[in-house]
């Protein structure tokens, strides 16, 4: 009679399913770890969860004001240093309700570089901001693109010094009359908006001497009403020697070359002239295809991208640099070469506002809130626009970043990945779709309420991160940053409170800063992730709290809870012999086990570690069980977990029998 028994086993969860705390308990695959905090992978080969390292302002306050918080800070850099470009906000309508500060990274001085005393349209809107040519620009809904290259500001740089058209035979300084000798690129300002003629109407120079026939067309430099410039006429009758507005009784001999007017009374465009958009107050811009591109919010139901002319050799140059002007958005024609213009992006259907743009290789990728499309093509005339997703779009300026040749973004659904091709939802994205979700809607509920903190989303240590700060009174940690690894294809949630993020090179390394919703810390603070402080000698292990004295620190404190580890598919229970993780962080480690898919605690037991080398730690005896779950912890970094395990046994050893013939 053969006697079979079932062998002991050890049931140990792996790491490669991620963190899942959306799914329910007693379906959780044993290959899933449900959920964690502030344990980041380590991407230096040891196979071991990490904690988060710590944080430390950069400088005191920028400004020492409890009335504005760091709503942006952009990375800007020209041919002499590196800056951050803070933007501070009260979210109030008042004076100086928005300020711009720089930081210099090279001493870490601080100057205020926007116009004091200004009131800002929308202070509670996002900014958008970038670096084109080594000038840093920037603009919000509402305000107009503002400029600074280091040490020039400007307040108004997608305006140039056009002259007025004006319907008189007379005009004054800074106005020209319908019979201004148009070469055909020239911006007018008329009725509030900015028109190019559609076509030349400056002709050869008149010469005294040369003989005209009727027909023949001139342009003469003439002085009327005090103003000089060219003027164009056409000969009437045939004449030698009469200068064309200036000799005695020349109407007889010579007629005005005039333009209409750029609209007609019924406020129609004239065919003579092309309208010309100037870069609007938007909170949406890219740079794409040697061009610079911006959500168009000045008309329409801001689903139009608004593109300005390529940029152009420099004239006059023996050698010439390209050369990019904000206020070039004037549309191409054979006079100019390429030109500006806008693009719809929709087929009748509503899908939201665009919320953001990237530029990917030969694609401008253009996100709605409900639907993703892709550019491709480099002119007017090869511009092709296509839809990539429904119902899949961006939530914020913000939201996008490109990592390893791939595009990820945040949306109402999760986090996706796109290649120009095609969107999906990134392996993983099921895990915490629910979770994500319920966090993305508070704060768009917010959003509508005034109370605008959108996410940022960056790269950093070959991961994708994303803040979703949140101030709803129901939400316990107001402060979440999610951390994505593409490469184990999990999602890692910590508490490190970063509101608005950049990533920037200092010295040749690339570091990341941010800064703390208010409900964190002082207001007006930024800080720099792992950072090593030389005012308080602290190391990565702890956070800078924010308070007024500036060495105020707090540790790190994590923890893991493990997938429930179900023992096989049989009802019946098995025994617990005992639990154990490998640890590594001198400091106290607690384990805490709960069986059988319940939320109740059955034990806790706290370890001691001294060594500095990976630790054995066990967890205390707990009662039969079908499934069980660990959880372990600590309060500070730096600290380590390789991993954890469960040793079990039938409840009892079962013997067979049976007959052999």
């Amino acid at each position: 009679m053969p006697v079979i028994t079932a062998p002991n086993l050890v049931e140990q969860s792996d790491f490669g399913g991620g963190w899942a705390p959306d799914i329910d308990s007693a379906a959780t695959d044993a290959n899933i770890l449900p959920d964690m905090m502030n344990l980041l992978p380590d991407n230096g080969g040891s196979d071991a969860l990490v904690t988060r390292k710590g944080f430390k302002r950069v400088r005191e306050e920028l400004a020492g004001l409890s009335t504005h918080y760091v709503k942006h800070i952009f990375p800007y850099r020209n041919a002499t240093s590196n800056y951050l470009i803070c933007i501070l906000s009260s979210d109030a309508a008042a004076a100086n309700n928005v300020r711009l500060y720089a930081i210099d990274l090279n001493d870490l001085s601080v100057a205020r570089i926007d116009t004091a005393g200004v009131t800002w349209a929308n202070p509670d809107r996002p900014h958008w901001g970038m670096t084109i040519q080594a000038v840093y620009y920037g603009g919000s809904p509402g305000n107009e693109v503002y400029s600074w290259d280091g040490s020039t500001w400007d307040a108004t740089a997608n305006t140039g010094t056009w002259d007025t058209l004006v319907d008189s035979v007379a005009p004054g300084s800074g106005e020209v009359a319908r019979d201004f000798a148009f070469k055909g690129n020239e911006t007018v300002t008329y009725s509030g908006d900015q028109y190019t003629p559609a076509r030349g109407i400056r002709f050869p120079a008149w010469e005294a001497g040369q003989h005209y026939e009727s027909g023949e067309r001139v342009s003469y430099k003439t002085a009327i009403g005090g103003e000089t410039y060219w003027r164009s006429y056409r000969a009437i009758k045939a004449s030698d020697s009469v200068e064309p507005g200036i000799a005695s009784g020349w109407q007889a001999y010579w007629q005005k070359v005039r333009l209409p007017l750029p609209v007609n009374d019924d406020g129609e465009t004239s065919a003579k002239w092309y309208f010309v958009p100037i870069a609007p107050g938007s909170s949406v811009a890219q740079w794409h295809a040697n061009r610079f591109w911006i959500r168009y919010d000045g008309q329409g139901d801001k689903s139009r991208v608004l593109y300005s002319a390529p940029t152009h050799p420099e004239k006059g140059q023996d050698v010439p640099d390209v050369v990019f002007d904000m206020t070039d958005f004037q549309p191409g024609n054979d006079i100019k070469g390429p030109g500006g213009g806008w693009i719809p992006v929709n087929d009748g259907r509503q899908e939201g506002v665009v919320e953001a743009m990237w530029s990917y290789g030969q694609y401008l990728i253009i996100f709605k809130r409900q639907a993703t499309w892709v550019l491709s093509g480099n002119s007017e005339e090869t511009f092709t626009l296509r839809r990539l997703s429904r119902h899949v779009g961006a939530v914020s300026t913000s939201a996008v970043v490109e990592l390893n040749g791939l595009v990820y973004f945040l949306s109402d659904d999760g986090l996706y990945v796109t290649d120009g091709t095609a969107v999906e939802p990134v392996p993983g994205n099921d895990r915490v779709r629910l979770t994500l979700t319920a966090r993305i809607d508070l704060m768009h509920a917010e959003g509508a309420a005034g109370n605008l903190r959108e996410p940022d989303v960056f790269t950093w240590d070959d991961m994708v991160w994303f803040t979703l700060p949140c101030d709803d009174t129901g939400v316990t940690n107001k402060a979440e940053t999610w951390v994505y690894s593409p490469k184990t294809q999990a999602f890692y949630r910590t508490d490190l409170p970063a509101l608005a993020v950049a990533t920037a090179r200092h010295k040749g390394v690339r570091k990341f800063f941010f800064s703390a919703p208010t409900t964190y810390s002082l207001r007006d603070l930024v800080y720099q992730y792992d950072h090593v402080s030389a005012v308080d000698g602290s190391g990565f292990e702890t956070d800078d709290t924010g308070v007024d004295t500036y060495a105020g620190t707090s540790a790190i404190a994590w923890y893991a809870t493990s997938a429930w580890l179900p023992f096989g598919t049989a009802p019946e229970q098995r025994r617990i012999r005992r639990t154990w993780a490998i640890v590594k962080g001198v400091m106290t480690h607690t384990i805490k086990t709960y069986r059988d898919w319940s939320t109740t605690e059955v034990s806790s037991e706290a370890r001691a570690v001294t060594s500095t080398f990976p630790t054995h730690i066990e967890g205390e005896w707990v009662p039969d069980a079908r499934a069980i779950q660990l959880r372990i912890s600590s309060t500070k970094s730096p600290a380590a977990l390789y991993g954890f395990a469960v040793d079990t046994q039938p409840r009892r050893v079962r013997y067979h029998t049976g007959t052999t013939n």
